[in-house]
């Protein structure tokens, strides 16, 4: 797993995952202007593609809402992935703050 220069305050590690809190937010769209892929945005802006969305589509729901996520951090092709594992809303629409386990 290679995990770039990822700053020490935006994730933790243990077991080979990683905890990343940030904003998700899109980051592609399909013909009609859906949103068809999303990003983990910390902080400090680093941006984590979410590499699984399939298993998680309720993410779209969630944009711009604050979440803790763990799951595993790789890059492909110049960008930063994320695979997620667990995610629980921390932030945004309070009927959304819960746990979502895979």
């Amino acid at each position: 797993m290679n995990t770039g220069n990822i700053m020490p305050q935006t994730i933790a590690a243990q077991d080979g995952l990683a905890t990343v809190t940030g904003y998700i937010l899109p980051e592609g769209w399909a013909d009609d202007y859906s949103v068809s892929s999303v990003l983990i945005a910390d902080n400090s802006e680093q941006e984590f593609i979410v590499g699984n969305l399939g298993d998680y589509p309720e993410l779209v729901r969630l944009c711009r809402c604050k979440v803790a996520a763990t799951g595993y951090i790789y890059s492909r092709q110049g960008k930063t992935y994320f695979d997620l594992a667990t995610y629980v809303v921390v932030e945004g629409d309070t009927a959304k703050e819960q746990r979502h386990d895979a």
